[in-house]
């Protein structure tokens, strides 16, 4: 742990070796540079297949990848002794291909893992894609399977970090209207409890405020679950898939996290 001013950190970006990003580490350190950042986490996805339904793994095929990142980090940490870096990955909750995940975990050894989920009853919402299924379910039942995916991460024990804890709003707000997060606060509380208890950190992902919801995942409320749990800690990614986008955001939330009782956050 580090105190939040020592220190300006990105633990959740995507680099080219991830099919739905761009950009190398390299490029991704210049633009770090610029932004004033201090530590790096290139967290690529433990890849789906082609078939954004089936998320099935390819372990030669994702082992290579990581493998290709790991040298291009090394290559980086030599060129930019100033910035930190360390090797993530993101995992999905792609429960047909937890043997395979597994498999590929072992083979990498990565700094860390950011356990997330982008299904609900076997469907992509992550992606624009999902629309066309969210439109055809009711709200509580989107968010409370998403949240019973979300337990079942942390149950599996996969990641040091739990990745964008409502995502599920992303494309929901533009069916249902805004994330009401006290409709389910019995949900949210006994996450962070359960993240606190395995001493899986949360992240705080700036994305949101760049896409519809216009606020991260998860909003500032959660700052109210963390201190009512006793949690001073938390990690900041951008999930950045081009370099340009690293650590957006990050600078004011961390401020705004600070204000609201957050001192420190993980490094790996």
């Amino acid at each position: 742990m580090k105190h939040m001013r020592q220190i300006l950190s990105d633990f959740h970006f995507h680099t080219q070796c991830s099919d739905d990003a761009q950009g190398s580490v390299r490029e991704y350190a210049l633009c770090a540079q610029q932004a004033g950042l201090t530590h790096l986490g290139v967290a690529n996805h433990l890849e789906w297949a082609d078939d954004r339904v089936t998320a099935t793994v390819v372990p030669a095929r994702d082992i290579a990848r990581h493998a290709t990142v790991a040298r291009e980090i090394q290559q980086a940490r030599a060129e930019f002794p100033d910035l930190v870096f360390a090797q993530g990955i993101e995992v999905e909750n792609a429960w047909e291909s937890k043997t395979l995940i597994t498999e590929v975990l072992d083979a990498v050894s990565p700094d860390y893992a950011i356990a997330s989920v982008h299904y609900v009853n076997g469907q992509n919402i992550s992606g624009d894609w999902g629309i066309a299924f969210l439109k055809t379910q009711k709200e509580e039942v989107v968010y409370n399977s998403y949240f019973d995916e979300v337990e079942k991460m942390l149950d599996w024990g996969v990641g040091a970090i739990l990745g964008h804890l409502d995502l599920a709003k992303r494309y929901a707000t533009g069916v249902f209207g805004p994330f009401k997060h006290e409709h389910y606060r019995s949900r949210i509380e006994s996450i962070v409890k359960t993240a606190k208890r395995k001493n899986v950190v949360i992240e705080i992902n700036t994305s949101g405020l760049f896409q519809y919801p216009q606020e991260t995942y998860p909003g500032p409320y959660i700052f109210d679950y963390l201190k009512d749990a006793g949690i001073s800690a938390v990690s900041f990614g951008s999930d950045a898939h081009c370099p340009e986008h690293v650590g957006r955001g990050v600078s004011l939330l961390m401020q705004v996290a600070e204000q609201a009782g957050i001192s420190a956050f993980r490094l790996f």
